[in-house]
């Protein structure tokens, strides 16, 4: 049943004059050719072989954020080129999931459940369905203006895990927030959002290295070098997180100025963290930990704010552009001829190694997402 499945995907998403086929991509794209349209071929030939050969009817977490934040890549990738198949595919995902979240037994207080809404709402937004959104709306509400748990501890030592005391959790659930504030027209949505934002990311900042902690767990820990441990993926989440705020929030919003200076900073110390190879290790501070390799989920996520950022006006690409250029062409180099990228470090919440096999849908969603700005920016 599973080849079954897998051959209809492979029809569905290449069939019908959409792509090319994986084994012809890498020649017909070489990663010297920087075009608009290269690079978005080179974003289908990613997001094929990785929907081609993990069917979202197996994956029983395909709500929760490892793979929501792969649906979020999906879903740019179709808008920036409607006349891929890439949101047709969406709607048959939310239809087939009755536009749902995951409930881990947190009732959706989890930051982790609320990730599907950047997707739902990205839809609406566009136009397309309000199916989702409409369903997200019902949770945010509740867990906005309801019943919310503003009062729960940010401190890891208490697991009641219903606020965003963790920092990847910036990326998972406020980003949701502003699409719906403006979804809705409601400033009351990123009202709440940007309250939360602001108390996790100021009690987890660390302001002397520019890098947030993973979660309070880490106050104090040392890498083998003796520097505090501040995790790539983590601070990628948070880095891509600010220019997600940013790209929703009205222009006029009061409390902007906070999240273009907070990015802007963290464009600075994110760029002393690079390595020679041209990306960021797991451990930012110490990238001989973990076997002294190169951690593409992390890149990603910093190649996708870059962008962002550059695409916008926020940072200038005279300062930045080289950055992004040297860590483009090391994940461009790390795409196999049939669409993976591996050293994606596994679910974690600390630094740790990576395998040129292992490759993650969050991980490709970073890089789909990265690559809808890349295009813009050539």
């Amino acid at each position: 049943m599973k080849v079954k499945q897998a051959a209809t995907r492979r029809d569905f998403l290449l069939g019908g004059g959409m792509a090319i086929l994986f084994e012809g991509c890498r020649l017909a794209i070489a990663p010297e050719d920087g075009s608009s349209d290269a690079v978005l071929a080179r974003a289908r030939l990613v997001a094929d072989s990785f929907l081609v050969r993990h069917p979202y009817e197996n994956e029983r977490y395909a709500l929760w954020w490892n793979w929501a934040t792969l649906w979020w890549g999906v879903t740019q990738l179709g808008l920036a080129d409607r006349s891929s198949r890439y949101v047709d595919f969406m709607l048959k995902f939310g239809d087939h999931f009755k536009w749902g979240w995951f409930d881990d037994g947190l009732h959706g207080y989890h930051a982790d459940s609320q990730c599907i809404g950047q997707v739902y709402l990205d839809l609406a937004l566009a136009g397309v369905t309000d199916k989702g959104a409409n369903v997200i709306r019902e949770l945010e509400d509740r867990i906005a203006f309801k019943a919310p748990a503003t009062g729960d501890s940010l401190d890891w030592g208490e697991r009641r895990l219903r606020r965003w005391k963790w920092c990847d959790a910036l990326f998972m659930a406020p980003t949701s927030f502003v699409r719906m504030a403006v979804w809705t027209g409601d400033m009351r949505y990123l009202e709440f959002a940007d309250s939360e934002y602001r108390a996790t990311f100021d009690f987890l900042f660390d302001r002397d290295h520019g890098f947030c902690y993973r979660d309070s767990s880490f106050f104090g820990r040392r890498s083998p070098n003796g520097t505090p441990v501040f995790w790539s993926r983590g601070n990628g989440w948070v880095f891509a997180s600010l220019a997600t705020m940013l790209k929703y929030m009205p222009a006029g919003w009061p409390g902007r100025g906070w999240y273009e200076r907070m990015f802007c900073g963290m464009a600075e110390s994110v760029k002393a963290a690079q390595t020679a190879d041209g990306t960021w290790h797991a451990n930012l501070l110490c990238p001989e930990d973990g076997g002294n390799t190169p951690e593409m989920s992390g890149t990603c996520l910093y190649l996708y704010g870059y962008l962002w950022g550059m695409n916008n006006g926020l940072i200038p690409a005279s300062r930045y552009g080289e950055v992004v250029k040297r860590a483009w062409r090391a994940v461009d180099a790390a795409i196999t001829s049939d669409g993976r990228i591996g050293r994606m470090q596994r679910m974690a919440a600390a630094p740790g190694s990576a395998s040129e096999q292992e490759e993650a849908p969050y991980g490709v969603g970073a890089y789909l997402a990265a690559a809808v700005e890349m295009a813009k920016w050539r």
